[in-house]
Protein backbone atom coordinates (compact mmCIF):
# COMPACT_ATOMS: atom_id res chain seq x y z
CA UNK A 1 0.00 0.00 0.00
CA UNK A 2 2.81 2.18 0.50
CA UNK A 3 4.41 1.52 -2.27
CA UNK A 4 1.01 2.50 -4.71
CA UNK A 5 0.97 5.59 -2.66
CA UNK A 6 4.34 6.46 -3.07
CA UNK A 7 3.95 6.11 -6.62
CA UNK A 8 0.97 8.36 -6.85
CA UNK A 9 2.81 11.18 -5.68
CA UNK A 10 5.17 10.50 -8.07
CA UNK A 11 2.74 10.65 -10.78
CA UNK A 12 0.68 13.58 -9.50
CA UNK A 13 4.11 15.65 -8.63
CA UNK A 14 5.76 15.37 -11.53
CA UNK A 15 3.70 17.33 -13.71
CA UNK A 16 2.83 19.82 -11.12
CA UNK A 17 6.96 20.21 -10.92
CA UNK A 18 7.03 20.57 -14.24
CA UNK A 19 3.94 23.05 -14.93
CA UNK A 20 6.05 24.88 -11.63
CA UNK A 21 8.79 25.25 -13.59
CA UNK A 22 7.97 26.16 -17.01
CA UNK A 23 5.56 28.89 -14.97
CA UNK A 24 9.09 30.01 -13.22
CA UNK A 25 11.53 29.76 -15.97
CA UNK A 26 9.07 31.41 -18.46
CA UNK A 27 7.82 33.85 -16.73
CA UNK A 28 9.86 36.84 -17.71
CA UNK A 29 9.91 35.82 -21.48
CA UNK A 30 9.09 38.10 -24.32
CA UNK A 31 9.57 36.16 -26.96
CA UNK A 32 7.34 34.81 -29.31
CA UNK A 33 7.69 31.62 -29.86
CA UNK A 34 8.42 31.01 -25.88
CA UNK A 35 5.44 33.00 -23.89
CA UNK A 36 5.25 32.75 -20.55
CA UNK A 37 2.39 30.26 -19.68
CA UNK A 38 0.45 32.97 -17.92
CA UNK A 39 -0.08 34.49 -21.52
CA UNK A 40 -0.92 30.74 -22.48
CA UNK A 41 -3.31 30.04 -20.28
CA UNK A 42 -5.34 33.28 -20.49
CA UNK A 43 -5.54 32.74 -24.21
CA UNK A 44 -6.54 29.64 -24.50
CA UNK A 45 -9.98 30.02 -23.97
CA UNK A 46 -10.38 32.49 -26.25
CA UNK A 47 -8.85 30.25 -29.06
CA UNK A 48 -9.63 27.24 -28.20
CA UNK A 49 -13.41 26.77 -27.34
CA UNK A 50 -16.45 26.73 -29.31
CA UNK A 51 -16.46 28.48 -32.85
CA UNK A 52 -13.19 27.06 -33.13
CA UNK A 53 -13.66 23.63 -32.19
CA UNK A 54 -16.50 23.72 -34.64
CA UNK A 55 -14.48 25.10 -37.68
CA UNK A 56 -11.27 23.95 -37.52
CA UNK A 57 -10.83 20.87 -35.63
CA UNK A 58 -14.78 19.30 -35.79
CA UNK A 59 -14.61 19.30 -39.71
CA UNK A 60 -10.81 17.79 -39.83
CA UNK A 61 -11.74 15.02 -37.64
CA UNK A 62 -14.85 14.41 -39.77
CA UNK A 63 -12.67 14.54 -43.06
CA UNK A 64 -10.31 12.10 -41.60
CA UNK A 65 -13.10 9.51 -40.15
CA UNK A 66 -14.63 9.71 -43.48
CA UNK A 67 -10.99 8.77 -45.73
CA UNK A 68 -10.21 6.13 -43.32
CA UNK A 69 -13.10 4.59 -43.32
CA UNK A 70 -13.36 4.97 -47.51
CA UNK A 71 -10.16 3.05 -47.40
CA UNK A 72 -11.18 0.33 -45.28
CA UNK A 73 -14.06 -0.59 -46.93
CA UNK A 74 -12.50 -0.44 -50.17
CA UNK A 75 -9.71 -2.07 -49.14
CA UNK A 76 -11.29 -5.03 -47.46
CA UNK A 77 -13.46 -5.35 -50.69
CA UNK A 78 -10.90 -4.93 -53.24
CA UNK A 79 -8.43 -6.97 -50.62
CA UNK A 80 -11.07 -9.82 -50.72
CA UNK A 81 -11.50 -9.83 -54.79
CA UNK A 82 -7.94 -9.62 -55.49
CA UNK A 83 -7.43 -12.59 -52.41
CA UNK A 84 -10.01 -14.74 -53.96
CA UNK A 85 -9.12 -15.05 -57.68
CA UNK A 86 -5.14 -15.78 -59.31
CA UNK A 87 -6.11 -14.38 -62.30
CA UNK A 88 -7.17 -10.78 -60.81
CA UNK A 89 -4.25 -11.49 -58.25
CA UNK A 90 -1.85 -11.69 -61.07
CA UNK A 91 -3.12 -8.78 -63.24
CA UNK A 92 -3.08 -6.48 -60.56
CA UNK A 93 -0.12 -7.12 -58.32
CA UNK A 94 2.19 -5.39 -60.41
CA UNK A 95 -0.06 -1.95 -60.95
CA UNK A 96 -0.66 -2.12 -56.96
CA UNK A 97 2.80 -2.46 -55.62
CA UNK A 98 3.71 0.28 -58.04
CA UNK A 99 0.84 2.77 -56.77
CA UNK A 100 1.40 1.91 -52.99
CA UNK A 101 5.27 2.73 -53.80
CA UNK A 102 3.66 6.48 -54.90
CA UNK A 103 3.13 9.04 -51.84
CA UNK A 104 0.51 10.41 -51.10
CA UNK A 105 1.19 13.98 -51.44
CA UNK A 106 2.21 13.53 -55.00
CA UNK A 107 -0.91 12.82 -55.80
CA UNK A 108 -2.77 15.54 -54.97
CA UNK A 109 -2.30 17.66 -58.27
CA UNK A 110 -3.84 14.35 -59.86
CA UNK A 111 -6.48 14.08 -57.44
CA UNK A 112 -7.47 17.64 -57.89
CA UNK A 113 -7.87 17.38 -61.53
CA UNK A 114 -10.44 15.06 -60.59
CA UNK A 115 -12.08 16.23 -57.42
CA UNK A 116 -11.66 19.76 -57.41
CA UNK A 117 -10.06 21.71 -54.50
CA UNK A 118 -12.46 20.90 -51.64
CA UNK A 119 -13.25 18.40 -48.78
CA UNK A 120 -13.41 15.87 -51.41
CA UNK A 121 -10.09 15.85 -52.53
CA UNK A 122 -9.13 15.68 -48.47
CA UNK A 123 -10.91 13.09 -48.00
CA UNK A 124 -9.80 11.36 -51.03
CA UNK A 125 -6.39 12.22 -50.22
CA UNK A 126 -6.71 10.44 -46.80
CA UNK A 127 -7.96 7.38 -48.32
CA UNK A 128 -5.23 6.75 -51.28
CA UNK A 129 -2.85 7.20 -47.78
CA UNK A 130 -4.79 4.62 -46.15
CA UNK A 131 -5.60 1.67 -48.13
CA UNK A 132 -2.68 -0.12 -48.56
CA UNK A 133 -2.01 -1.77 -45.50
CA UNK A 134 -6.20 -2.78 -45.52
CA UNK A 135 -5.87 -4.14 -49.41
CA UNK A 136 -2.26 -5.45 -48.73
CA UNK A 137 -3.08 -7.42 -45.60
CA UNK A 138 -6.76 -8.27 -46.61
CA UNK A 139 -5.43 -9.94 -49.84
CA UNK A 140 -2.87 -11.97 -47.89
CA UNK A 141 -5.23 -12.91 -45.35
CA UNK A 142 -7.17 -13.96 -48.24
CA UNK A 143 -4.70 -15.86 -49.72
CA UNK A 144 -3.83 -17.29 -46.40
CA UNK A 145 -7.27 -19.21 -45.71
CA UNK A 146 -6.95 -22.82 -44.48
CA UNK A 147 -7.00 -25.25 -47.57
CA UNK A 148 -8.90 -27.68 -44.62
CA UNK A 149 -11.44 -24.72 -44.29
CA UNK A 150 -12.06 -24.23 -48.28
CA UNK A 151 -12.50 -27.73 -49.25
CA UNK A 152 -15.15 -28.13 -46.17
CA UNK A 153 -16.91 -25.37 -47.49
CA UNK A 154 -16.86 -26.65 -51.02
CA UNK A 155 -18.29 -30.10 -49.77
CA UNK A 156 -20.77 -28.58 -47.89
CA UNK A 157 -21.83 -26.76 -50.76
CA UNK A 158 -21.09 -23.56 -49.37
CA UNK A 159 -20.56 -21.22 -52.00
CA UNK A 160 -20.70 -17.20 -53.84
CA UNK A 161 -21.88 -15.06 -50.64
CA UNK A 162 -22.43 -17.29 -47.94
CA UNK A 163 -18.93 -18.84 -48.60
CA UNK A 164 -17.84 -15.10 -48.39
CA UNK A 165 -19.56 -14.10 -45.29
CA UNK A 166 -18.91 -17.63 -43.67
CA UNK A 167 -15.44 -18.65 -44.67
CA UNK A 168 -13.32 -16.05 -46.37
CA UNK A 169 -14.02 -12.75 -44.27
CA UNK A 170 -13.99 -14.30 -40.83
CA UNK A 171 -10.49 -16.39 -41.90
CA UNK A 172 -9.03 -12.74 -43.13
CA UNK A 173 -11.08 -10.22 -40.87
CA UNK A 174 -7.80 -10.69 -38.50
CA UNK A 175 -4.91 -9.48 -40.81
CA UNK A 176 -7.78 -6.86 -42.27
CA UNK A 177 -7.63 -5.50 -38.72
CA UNK A 178 -3.93 -5.29 -38.15
CA UNK A 179 -3.92 -3.32 -41.62
CA UNK A 180 -6.53 -1.16 -40.39
CA UNK A 181 -5.24 -0.51 -36.85
CA UNK A 182 -1.57 0.18 -38.13
CA UNK A 183 -2.70 2.69 -40.44
CA UNK A 184 -4.62 4.20 -37.26
CA UNK A 185 -1.35 3.88 -35.38
CA UNK A 186 0.70 5.74 -37.74
CA UNK A 187 -1.18 8.79 -37.41
CA UNK A 188 -3.37 7.91 -40.74
CA UNK A 189 -1.07 9.51 -43.35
Amino acid sequence: MRRLLLRLVFVLALPVVLVGVWWVSSADSDDVYWPPLRTILETFPQVWTGERWRGDVLPSVLRLAAGYTLAAVAGVALGTLIGSYRRVRAVCEPVLEFLRAVPPPVLVPVIMLFAGIGDTMKIVVIASGCVWPVLLNTVEGVRALDAVMAETARSYGITGAARLRGVVLPSASPRSSRGCGRRCRSGSS
